[in-house]
């Protein structure tokens, strides 16, 4: 709802990356279902790239783009 991470959001896919090198970017497509038990609303996607934290980083808090508009859910 807010488009910041945090322990309440539900991942909904995922893809695997390489190690990427500082500045570098992948990109690439992932199909999602948002679950039935989702409540109506709008909310934001996120993509976020070492979800667990396993790979030690000068700066953990960048690895999250929010998507530029909201998804529905009726």
């Amino acid at each position: 709802l807010d488009g910041v991470k945090d322990a309440s959001d539900v991942v909904l896919g995922g893809r695997q990356v390489g190690v990427l090198g500082a500045g570098a970017v992948s990109s690439g497509t992932v199909a999602v279902t948002v679950p039935a038990t989702a409540p109506p609303g709008t909310y934001w996607m996120l993509g976020c790239s070492d979800g667990g934290g396993s790979q030690p980083e000068l700066n953990e808090a960048n690895n999250c783009k929010v998507s530029a508009t909201q998804v529905t859910v009726q």
